[in-house]
């Protein structure tokens, strides 16, 4: 919207959002010693924390897991 000089008012500062991606492995090594390799399961929202040392989160899946990942407990 302009002002009366003319110029155009300043922009209104944007909110800050992060996109968080979900990194997961199964163990620090694989069966040979190796580093295990991280899959990224996909963007995640916010959902609660707990503690500090270690520190709890839950986040929730934007879409679900995919079927190779699920194991029966």
């Amino acid at each position: 919207m302009p002002t009366k000089a003319g110029n155009a008012a300043p922009p209104k500062p944007r909110k800050k959002v992060s996109k968080i991606l979900l990194f997961v492995r199964q163990g620090k090594n694989d069966e040979f010693g190796n580093t295990s390799a991280f899959h990224c399961f996909g963007l995640v929202n916010y959902i609660s924390s707990e503690g500090d040392c270690p520190m709890n989160i839950q986040w929730k899946l934007q879409e679900p897991a995919m079927a190779q990942y699920i194991r029966s407990i």
